[in-house]
């Protein structure tokens, strides 16, 4: 937009420009003596020096950015190209999927809360179970002469109490030794022979357990 000043140049340049034409279309130029007009020139140096001042927004035509934007890109991938060059880095290319990472495996030991000695008579055989709360070793000494039998478990940290039997045994007795073995005595109503005697897995609901089998002798 032109300011006030510019548009006073301009109306004072037209109207000089217009007491001009009239004069000289209406009277002789022998009687009257023309009035001097305002220097053309002038007005239109005044009205450029005008324009020049006024501010005008010029930005970037879209072209232009986008072409400086490259321009920076391209300076940004040649500093990265020259920091690789200079510490020895290579990129490093992967087309194989990571495999997923996988929980090991944990093994865990049978561990059972019922401990206990126990009888069954089933056909004139008397079986012993000794319920344990892991495996562990034992062995067996069956002494007819003073009529007992002693189970002998390599464990000393176990809940088991003295109390009466059944069939072929009339009562025991439980002796935890300091030399980490743990002694059942069982006590017998007459001369008997063990069958079988085997250490048990667990198993559905019982666990780790031995069991001997006693019948007359």
């Amino acid at each position: 937009m032109l300011t006030k000043s510019c548009l006073k140049v301009l109306l004072i340049g037209s109207t000089s420009l217009m007491i001009f034409a009239c004069s000289s279309s209406h009277e002789s130029p022998k009687t009257t003596t023309p009035i001097a007009p305002v220097e053309q020139s002038w007005v239109i140096d005044k009205a450029h020096e005008t324009l020049q001042s006024l501010p005008v927004s010029n930005p970037k035509p879209l072209e232009a950015r986008v072409e400086t934007l490259e321009n920076e890109m391209a300076k940004l991938k040649l500093n990265l190209a020259q920091i690789d060059q200079r510490y020895g880095l290579k990129p490093v290319h992967t087309t194989n999927k990571p495999k997923p990472i996988t929980a090991p495996k944990t093994i865990t030991k049978y561990i059972s809360k019922k401990t206990g000695v126990r009888f069954g008579v089933n056909s004139g055989k008397t079986r012993i179970v000794i319920d344990l709360p892991r495996a562990m070793k034992f062995t067996t000494d069956l002494d007819n002469n003073e009529k007992f039998l002693l189970i002998e478990l390599q464990d000393t940290d176990l809940s088991l109490n003295a109390g009466t039997g059944q069939g072929l045994v009339s009562t025991y007795s439980i002796d935890t030794d300091t030399d980490g073995v743990t002694r059942v005595v069982l006590n017998l109503k007459g001369v008997a022979q063990i069958i079988t005697k085997e250490a048990l897995r667990p198993a559905g609901s019982a666990g780790h357990r031995v069991f001997i089998d006693l019948v007359r002798n």
